[in-house]
């Protein structure tokens, strides 16, 4: 780790702040498209419990991946916190079941 790291830019372009609002729109859907299915089974009470339980999980995750960023602040993500840890192997296997998983949800819909 002895190699020099530059410093990431702090820019959006106009393909980056669409690519945010696309995720936000498809993220509040499954937010609210979900009522159509917990309300009638959990009710308000255990919707809002799921809920909070859902928003705390992201909290930890969002934390997480701030404590990462500012560890390697290099671009490649999920690949070089990975690879940077616990080794290449890792971070390679990782990385494969992860687009395994992005593939499978696509089939699944």
């Amino acid at each position: 780790m002895s190699e020099k790291r530059a410093k990431l830019r702090k820019v959006m372009r106009p393909i980056d702040v669409w690519g945010l609002a696309l995720g936000a729109i498809i993220g509040w859907g499954c937010f609210v498209l979900p009522g159509t299915a917990f309300l009638p089974k959990a009710g308000p009470l255990g919707t809002a419990v799921g809920m909070l339980i859902g928003a705390l999980l992201i909290i930890v995750i969002a934390v997480s991946y701030g404590y990462l960023i500012n560890k390697f602040p290099i671009s490649g993500g999920e690949f070089v916190y990975t690879k940077e840890t616990i080794g290449k192997r890792n971070a390679f296997d990782k990385a494969g079941i992860r687009q395994r998983c992005k593939v499978e949800r696509c089939i699944q819909v």
